[in-house]
């Protein structure tokens, strides 16, 4: 069976190890978004650690499981983060100027138009 392409995402805390194979990135979002929310309703956890794999054998012998980069460079917390961002601004775009918000845009990144703070919280926005 050949694996080149294939996703996984993993999940490790004090307490629990958790990996999956997906299709997509947007398929992995959603689960360490549930299990990093589990993890902080316990306060017993002590640490976690989180990531995204893409299968690359290369054309060597044996798995090789790399960090998955989308081709912006991000890796799955970086797209998580502008994900959120983006979601939270109507239609994915600057309330300044309408422009459309960049998809490697991080928080407290401005408007390369306007200047605008992108955030993920938008209290003061």
């Amino acid at each position: 069976m050949d694996k080149q392409g294939d996703l996984e995402v993993w999940y490790i805390g004090s307490k629990t190890e958790r990996r999956i194979t997906v299709k997509s990135v947007d398929k992995a979002m959603p689960y360490i978004n549930e299990w990093t929310k589990a993890d902080l309703k316990d306060d017993s956890i002590v640490f976690n650690s989180m990531g995204l794999e893409i299968y690359d054998n290369n054309g060597l012998d044996g798995l090789m499981w790399q960090e998955y980069y989308n081709d912006s460079g991000l890796d799955i917390e970086a797209i998580m983060i502008a994900k959120e961002i983006i979601d939270s601004y109507p239609n994915g775009v600057c309330p300044d100027c309408l422009e459309k918000i960049p998809e490697d845009v991080s928080d407290e990144d401005g408007c390369d138009n306007c200047g605008h703070v992108f955030s993920t919280q938008k209290e003061n926005d």
